[in-house]
């Protein structure tokens, strides 16, 4: 312990004695590791540690599997039959994740997100209200007293924070219901609904029964918790065998029930983006600490004679070793502290930065595991970089050192170590630079993506509709048309008109039966009720037949317009016009329903996002939604508006037309619909962005490092230099000399990280759009830009060898 204490300040003495070198690595190193450690904080709680709740390990979901890929959720009978059945589980619930709901606390109508659960759900996550009571299954009774749960964010903006709220009544979506509880602060449920994850505000006791959950389809969640000492393995049996009983009264049922991990489930499809992520910052960490062993090796030469002097006077070449080693973890503990700093400053902004297509629903924070990954990547990186010099240091020649002056030449193959660590830092930057000139280019290619419709000059509203407005599809079809008429009756406005959802944003897909097709149902179609004028406002051209009209109303013949694909698909010899598709009402056996006849083909547009092929679409008249998908999709998804006109005159007006509606009806989501085109390009901004950043640090690194190496090298050789200038050397030649050494070295990195950016091709391949990572193109500027940036590296330490004075060098030798 006492020869680690001296070596510590030994340590601190020679950092204080060189400021300018102990600045450039520690700030180095704080970029290499203050990137690292804002990654890591977003990455960690996804990938890594387990879900904020206790024994979140035996946290499951039951799902509906088809060879062996996940499809959706339970049906309401397979839910209800689970529940009731089930035996590996302590604690179970049917969870109803439709998020769209309207909340009257106090007389003025609020969006919020909500959620209907079984009485076992917040037995599942363990976690007791802060006030009150959880539900149980009285509350689940058919019949009973509605009863509700509040945020603890919900409790504070809508219910004034009154420690005596429990009891009070208030109504959702016009139905009443009485608060029996309120979470914990920071409590989140993790469910992800139709939009994406979005933190819940309320949830309401379901009541579940097969009556009232089977018009909603195989989309409801079933989660669970795993009794203890119970086994994936053994859950899954269980769910096979309740799974064979239930397919011998529905024979036609072919998914299987699966269980999966909840933290999987939470996770989704973020774990590629997060791990490709840790992955490039991963890769910086590498270059800083290629660059720094740089640092300490030509440091460690210059000071060869005070180690030969050390090892003279007793000093093993391992207690060398260990005091190199030792200046290379205080260097890396400072970088760390400074890097900590530095991540502090950045989590913060990643957060705002992060598109809502990938939030995170945990949040990144300061704890345990953050420290632990503080402290052991310092020691790691320490390890890392103090390595060469340590190993430089057991083979330097005693007598050889005693005899020359501190500018004796590093031990044999220190040059090498040197430029291959180079090559080392090269190969990583150009990885990353190709990796970023992918997203470059996938964004430029998205940009250039025209939807298939006009986005400029249109303003977008929602509601969710509730109460009487939903209760029938002509309730829904006054609702928009009193909206739209005081819409299209406002100065400035061009036109106006509804639809299921928003264009680019996610909608319902249904089944729809091709008369005389009888696979058409298989197929997943993008189904959309709009008004009349939907197509004009949205400039979206028809390709063939005649856009809906006034005269489509509930008692006229029920017509309906498909998309160029749909009529490619299923109508790919002949004209679609004419000819009948069958929409089955949402009930078991589908056999009732409404049948539509096509009278028009419209252009096909990439409603599902621009990366996304344009769906197979079929739109129905507003007016001619049977009842009974009006009221399955009003649950899931709210009514859209689209308005184009004047700029200013929109946004005010879409609120007036509401509030002359129906002032209870809230409104939300007002906006551009420039706006949702911009936010759907959102992951592949966020990720281009930040390997941008990375490849520009890796690039900025490589070229220090390249400098440095060339710069040493000058000032080792400058006896030389100085003799050969003396001789008449011409002096573009050396330029020309130290050039091509940096070029050379960048040369064979470059080689081996081609080698790595075409391995890119797994890695990238599901977020790039219209480029591949093999591009050539791309591969070849990411080439010829690190090559330049080699050059121009090279090209300092080159000019100031032509500079040498050849007396002043002799003399000084």
């Amino acid at each position: 312990m006492g020869n680690l204490l001296l070596d510590l300040r030994y340590s601190i003495r020679l950092l204080r004695r060189a400021p300018g070198f102990a600045a450039v690595a520690i700030l180095t190193l704080a970029l290499g590791l203050g990137a690292n450690i804002a990654i890591f904080s977003i990455a960690s709680p996804m990938l890594l540690q387990p879900l904020p709740f206790p024994h979140s390990e035996r946290m499951v979901e039951v799902v509906h599997y088809y060879h062996g890929a996940m499809q959706n959720g339970l049906k309401a009978d397979e839910a209800i039959q689970i529940d009731h059945l089930q035996q590996v589980f302590s604690a179970d619930a049917i969870v109803d994740v439709a998020s769209n709901a309207n909340l009257y606390a106090h007389g003025v109508p609020v969006k919020v997100n909500a959620m209907r659960v079984s009485h076992g759900f917040f037995g599942v996550y363990d976690v007791a209200p802060a006030l009150g009571r959880a539900f149980n299954a009285a509350d689940d009774v058919p019949g009973t007293g509605r009863t509700a749960v509040l945020s603890n964010a919900l409790w504070r903006s809508e219910f004034g924070a009154r420690p005596n709220v429990v009891g009070e009544t208030f109504q959702v979506d016009g139905a009443p219901y009485t608060v029996i509880g309120v979470m914990p602060a920071g409590f989140s449920d993790l469910e992800e609904g139709p939009g994406g994850f979005q933190a819940t505000s309320l949830w309401t006791a379901m009541q579940p029964t097969v009556a009232s959950l089977e018009e909603l389809g195989p989309n409801l969640d079933l989660l669970g918790r795993l009794r203890p000492r119970l086994s994936m393995a053994q859950a899954q049996s269980a769910m096979d065998v309740m799974k064979a009983d239930y397919n011998r009264s529905h024979p036609k049922s072919r998914m299987t029930w699966g269980v999966r991990s909840f933290h999987e489930a939470v996770v989704g499809d973020s774990s590629s983006a997060l791990w490709l992520l840790l992955a490039a910052v991963g890769m910086v960490l590498l270059i800083a600490c290629a660059n720094i062993a740089n640092l300490l090796l030509s440091r460690s030469t210059g000071r060869a004679r005070e180690m030969a002097i050390r090892a003279a006077v007793g000093a093993s070449q391992a207690r060398v070793a260990r005091q190199l080693l030792t200046e290379s973890l205080v260097l890396s503990f400072l970088g760390a502290a400074g890097g900590a700093l530095f991540a502090w400053v950045a989590i913060p902004w990643l957060h705002h930065i992060t598109p809502e297509t990938f939030a995170l629903p945990i949040t990144a924070g300061w704890n345990a595991w953050t420290l632990a990954f503080i402290i052991g990547l310092a020691l790691f990186t320490g390890v890392v970089f103090g390595f060469a010099p340590a190993l430089h240091a057991r083979k330097l020649d005693l007598q050889a050192h005693l005899k020359e002056s501190a500018a004796a030449a590093a031990a044999p193959g220190a040059g090498r170590v040197r430029g291959s660590l180079i090559v080392a830092e090269v190969a990583l930057a150009f990885v990353l630079l190709a990796a970023a000139g992918m997203f470059i280019a996938s964004l430029m290619k998205l940009d250039a993506v025209q939807p298939g419709f006009q986005t400029a000059g249109v303003m977008t509203a929602q509601t969710a509709l509730t109460g009487a407005w939903q209760a029938s599809d002509a309730a829904t079809t006054r609702f928009t048309g009193s909206v739209l008429d005081r819409l299209r009756a406002t100065p400035g406005v061009v036109a106006a008109a509804s639809i299921t959802g928003l264009p680019l944003l996610r909608a319902m897909n249904y089944s729809v039966e091709v008369t005389g097709n009888p696979d058409s149902g298989n197929y997943s179609i993008e189904w959309r009720a709009v008004s009349p004028g939907f197509f004009d406002t949205l400039r979206i051209p028809m390709a063939a037949g005649r856009d809906f009209n006034a005269g489509d109303s509930a008692a006229a013949p029920k017509v309906a317009i498909v998309s160029q694909g749909f009529a490619r698909q299923f109508w790919p010899r002949r004209s679609p016009l004419g000819n009948t598709a069958f929409l089955p009402d949402p009930v078991p056996g589908g056999k009732e329903g409404t049948m539509y006849q096509i009278v028009g083909v419209a252009s096909d547009i990439r409603e599902n996002g621009l990366d996304q092929a344009p769906p197979l679409t079929f739109y129905v008249p507003q007016a001619q939604t049977s009842d009974a998908i009006n009221a399955l999709v009003n649950h899931w998804f709210p009514i859209g508006f689209v308005v184009r006109g004047e700029a200013a005159a929109l946004a005010p007006a879409l609120r007036a037309a509401f509030a002359a509606t129906d002032s209870t009806q809230p409104v939300f989501n007002v906006g551009p619909l420039d706006a949702i085109r911009h936010a759907s390009l959102g992951q592949t901004r966020f990720l281009g962005a930040l390997i941008g950043g990375f490849a520009g640090l890796a690039l900025a690194l490589a070229a220090i490092g390249i400098y440095g190496v060339l710069a040493y090298s000058v000032a080792a050789r400058t006896r030389e230099i100085g003799i050969r200038i003396a001789l008449g050397a011409n002096r573009r030649q050396l330029v020309s000399q130290f050039t091509n050494s940096g070029l050379r070295l960048a040369a064979l990195g470059l080689a081996l990280g081609l080698a790595g950016a075409l391995a890119l091709h797994r890695l990238l391949g599901s977020f790039l759009y219209g480029v591949q990572p093999t591009d050539a193109r791309v591969l070849t500027l990411c080439a010829a830009a690190l090559l330049l940036v080699a050059y121009l590296a090279a090209l300092q330490p080159a000019w100031r060898a032509t500079r040498i004075d050849p007396l002043a060098a002799l003399r000084g030798e």
